[in-house]
């Protein structure tokens, strides 16, 4: 009976002003660009816990989940994103990187730029999209659409715009 009155998930009691989704969220993507996993795993989690339906919580988690070589579970988590919110681009280059990363899978490539051209069908010259778009011609061995991808992140000159530079360089070389 108990478990009737309350549901099924019932979403936690925030803390703090600043114990918000979004807050936990972007600790997890300053946790996940450093290479801390468990931070980013967590700060995730905590803004599903806050919001059981903020999309990119549960994108985040599903690309964690990639990084630590837990695909089948990260694919449940990066799809629960994008039908959650299948009009935020971020949840489609979530996918996407959630491909990139699992690149023993069938037609990864196919597939991630899929969510790739998704994303910026739904925002043109999204910086994330086109920098992980090329990100994933890279590891496609497809060097001169990479160098294109890559410069124009660089020609957006936003937050990615010094590792898509360097990434440009890297395969000028090659």
């Amino acid at each position: 009976a108990l478990f009737i009155i309350t549901g099924c998930a019932p979403t936690a009691a925030p803390k703090s002003d600043l114990d918000t989704p979004e807050y936990h969220y972007r600790l997890g993507v300053r946790s996940l660009e450093e290479g801390d996993y468990a931070t980013a795993h967590k700060g995730f989690q905590r803004a599903i816990d806050l919001d059981p339906k903020f999309a990119l919580g549960h994108s985040g988690v599903g690309l964690v989940k990639a990084y630590s070589g837990q695909f089948d579970g990260g694919k449940i988590d990066v799809d629960k994103g994008v039908s959650l919110a299948s009009k935020n681009p971020l949840t489609y280059v979530y996918r996407g990187r959630f491909w990139t990363v699992n690149r023993s899978a069938r037609n990864w490539f196919d597939k991630a730029e899929k969510d790739f051209t998704k994303a910026l069908s739904l925002n043109p010259g999204n910086e994330a999209a086109e920098y992980y778009y090329g990100e994933a011609l890279f590891f496609a061995t497809d060097f001169r659409r990479a160098e294109a991808q890559f410069g124009k992140v660089v020609a957006i000159a936003g937050e990615l715009a010094g590792k898509a530079d360097e990434r440009w360089a890297t395969v000028q070389k090659i």
